[in-house]
């Protein structure tokens, strides 16, 4: 994890889970490649809460134009059923990770949060399966690999 300045950090890969990959008996993997938490995002003497406001909104300006043109250019790829399988699988491990380890998910559950408002930013559609294995050298092989060897970008 990574620093932004005070009060920011910068998840260069999600936690590595115990159970995040175990319905597939593999390895433990990382459930996906990083993120930003915002926890100690407060007044401070560094930082007042509209300079935290305008750190933020930047932060969001810059994703939708970083990742707008991503989704643009691939939206239209053609996938098939099998990878369809494939998300909804890697899908179920973001699910697994999120109920069984992320912070803010259990702090929700465990306070009797509504219920609706804490699930609603799950996957509509997941699946869990046994040992699923994907075929050597396929795509999907390749991003085991990646998930069982995170890259720290910063």
């Amino acid at each position: 994890m990574a620093s932004i300045g005070k009060g920011v950090s910068f998840l260069t890969t999600t936690a590595r889970a115990p159970n995040c990959a175990a319905s597939s008996g593999s390895l433990t993997t990382d459930c996906g490649i990083g993120g930003l938490l915002f926890d100690y995002c407060r007044p401070n003497e560094v930082h007042d809460l509209a300079s935290w406001y305008a750190f933020i909104t930047q932060m969001g300006d810059a994703f939708l134009d970083a990742y707008l043109p991503i989704v643009q250019k691939r939206k239209i790829l053609p996938y098939t059923d099998e990878q369809r399988q494939w998300q909804e699988i890697r899908r179920g491990r973001y699910v697994e990770f999120n109920l069984v380890h992320d912070k803010g998910t259990l702090f929700g559950l465990k306070t009797k949060g509504r219920i609706e408002s804490i699930l609603m930013s799950l996957p509509p559609t997941v699946q869990w399966a046994y040992d699923v294995q994907p075929e050597e050298n396929s795509e999907e092989a390749k991003l085991i690999t990646v998930l069982k060897n995170p890259i720290t970008w910063v």
